[in-house]
């Protein structure tokens, strides 16, 4: 079953509830899995980069949006790492004696994201930026190499 790419929320059929892709602890899989059981399977992921910053510890998982331009000044010059788990990108930092984590997405970590929602059966996927749905269209599910014309016919 391949997933539905739609470019607008009027292409979400009705009954189908929607979630987004935003995972601060445990895994992204088992964050789909829970989804998929909670939705019976009707279930559209909106697929947009997320920015967010966490003063540590955050018992309850939500953290502060950060705009591009705050996201930028923030990682100069800190070493950025990703997390496997989360499907996203990530540093620290301390901002008066408390610590902070910051969870972001570039093109890889969407397309990582966009990877796991189709391993977990996700039958529907929103992606409103037409760029973004372009660029993650585009590249093979898994990070392999894209088929040739004959191997797809096959």
């Amino acid at each position: 079953m391949s997933m539905k790419v739609c470019s607008s929320i009027q292409e979400v059929p009705e009954g189908f509830f929607l979630a987004d892709c935003a995972v601060s602890g445990g895994t992204m899989a088992d964050y789909i899995r829970y989804l998929m059981e909670a939705s019976g399977g009707k279930l559209c992921v909106v697929l947009e980069p997320v920015h967010m910053d966490f003063r540590l510890p955050c018992p309850g998982g939500l953290g502060d949006s950060v705009s591009s331009e705050e996201l930028g000044k923030l990682r100069q010059d800190l070493p950025c790492y990703y997390s496997e788990d989360l499907c996203t990108n990530y540093f620290t930092f301390c901002r008066d004696g408390a610590p902070h984590a910051v969870l972001f997405d570039s093109l890889q970590s969407l397309r990582k994201k966009y990877a796991a929602l189709q391993r977990g059966g996700v039958p529907m996927v929103l992606i409103e930026d037409p760029e973004l749905r372009q660029e993650i269209k585009s590249t093979p599910p898994y990070g392999g190499v894209p088929k040739t014309h004959n191997e797809r016919n096959q």
